[in-house]
């Protein structure tokens, strides 16, 4: 049940009442009026004509109200369609509640989430309630998770995951039954809400439904990445019932992480840093789950190259890449698959040569000249760029006409791409990889799109533009 939040007054309500048309019900945030509380909720009622939620939020409860707690029964009196009484409301008030009002008893807490949420459910349901409601905050994504497993296996609750962490689970709400959906119009009244305009244009609210699947971002950090808005505008072009959310998991939880996935409707991830080598040395950017396993890919590699050989065929080139973390043990592997002479060029000696060993090419420092000399295509695959005007290696090494490609997207024309432009080389931004790649992502969670790779592609370029939703 999609539910708007009014606060503060009519005036309010009025702006949330524009979005009418999306929202099951509504809820009367009492704790929040500014004039007298009776008098609001009569004026707001004279426009409101879908079921209303009366909550009186206390400080206590991370709300505004802080005056008599046996005003709760006026609102009571009031015989709205839905109370909201917090879980821990005195005996004698609750026992004084009429019968015929439907409750909904809460709980919250924005500090942490108990560890055993079971118990916590089980206390609560000795009160006798319509629907009951656990709000937390999670100190991870496997506390945002474990909330949602109580949520599968308890229908009648409403969870809510608050913060950064638990943000990703307000999106997929409708995927867990007739679960209560709080959502704001302007702004956020709760950590970690959206806006009904963020849901419904990126996340495509509307059409989620039980049946819609889940796919994901993993990793940490993953709030600068806009593959909620490319990956989320293919689903709804190919009108595939999936949504895409982006989750931060510490490399310490990947494994719980994925077995609570399990339990839950997700059925492919993307990976970022740190997580890509949890599974093996090899790097791994994305997984598409097979029953009750996840079968792995890395898109990386091919992206790259799909991206560079657009400009240059690679079999029999001379390539230099600068770096020795995932994304150049997967571009360096593709490379060489196409035919390519790779070098791998990086500060930490030891690194290279250990990559270098697995991959039967040539290793050598990042500050040797002679070594990252004599090039047909230069790959930079350091961050190096991505924050600070610097380059992965003097300018004057920048030789003039050859390709050089920048694994870093953001910014898209990095400073070595800048000084590569002057010396007339042909450059290739990072953004290429992330469109490429992402275009085999796709395809391996959906084999049967292999025929739609380049309508994927124009859509998430278009998601790109300047003047698009990003």
């Amino acid at each position: 049940m999609k539910v708007g939040i009014i606060v503060h007054s009519l005036e309010s309500a009025r702006k949330v009442l524009k979005y009418d048309s999306e929202f099951d019900a509504y809820e009367l945030r009492v704790d929040t009026f500014e004039n007298n509380p009776i008098e609001e909720i009569e004026r707001i009622r004279s426009v409101v004509k879908k079921p209303c939620i009366y909550t009186l939020r206390s400080v206590s409860h991370g709300g505004k109200y802080a005056g008599d707690p046996y005003f709760l029964l006026e609102l009571a009196r009031m015989h709205p369609e839905f109370l909201d009484v917090e879980y821990d409301v005195a005996e004698d008030i609750f026992d004084a509640i009429p019968g015929d009002v439907p409750l909904i008893l809460s709980y919250h807490n924005f500090d942490s989430t108990p560890e055993d949420l079971e118990t916590t459910a089980h206390e609560m349901m000795k009160r006798v309630a319509a629907r009951y409601k656990i709000a937390c905050m999670p100190q991870s994504s496997i506390d945002a998770m474990r909330l949602l497993d109580l949520a599968r296996k308890k229908p009648e609750f409403s969870v809510i995951a608050m913060g950064k962490d638990g943000a990703f689970t307000r999106v997929i709400a409708p995927l867990f039954g007739d679960m209560l959906q709080f959502i704001a119009v302007h702004g956020s009244s709760a950590p970690g809400q959206f806006s009904i305009n963020e849901l419904l244009q990126v996340y495509n609210y509307n059409r989620l439904s039980q049946r819609t699947r889940i796919y994901a971002l993993l990793g940490d950090p993953v709030d600068k990445s806009y593959s909620h808005i490319t990956h989320n505008a293919v689903f709804s072009q190919m009108q595939i019932d999936a949504v895409y959310v982006k989750i931060r998991v510490a490399q310490e939880d990947m494994a719980s992480f994925l077995s609570l996935a399990k339990k839950l409707p997700f059925y492919g991830f993307s990976i970022t840093m740190p997580l890509k080598r949890h599974f093996s040395f090899q790097p791994v950017n994305t997984l598409r789950r097979d029953k009750d396993h996840w079968k792995t890919k890395n898109t990386d590699g091919v992206g790259a190259l799909n991206a560079i050989e657009r400009a240059l065929f690679v079999k029999g080139k001379n390539v230099l890449i600068l770096g020795a973390g995932g994304a150049a043990h997967a571009i360096a592997e593709e490379a060489i698959q196409r035919g390519a002479a790779v070098r791998i060029a990086n500060r930490t000696l030891e690194t290279a040569y250990a990559l270098a060993s697995q991959l039967g090419c040539e290793a050598g420092s990042i500050n040797d000249r002679i070594f990252c000399s004599n090039y047909d295509i230069l790959i930079n695959c350091t961050p190096l760029g991505m924050k600070e005007a610097k380059l992965p290696l003097p300018m004057k090494w920048i030789l003039p006409g050859t390709v050089i490609f920048d694994s870093i997207s953001n910014p898209q024309i990095t400073p070595l791409l800048k000084e590569a432009q002057k010396l007339d080389c042909t450059i290739i931004s990072g953004i290429e990889m992330f469109i490429l790649q992402a275009v085999e992502q796709f395809l391996f969670w959906f084999p049967e799109l292999k025929k739609e790779a380049r309508g994927i592609e124009r859509i998430i370029r278009q998601m790109l533009e300047p003047n698009s939703t990003l």
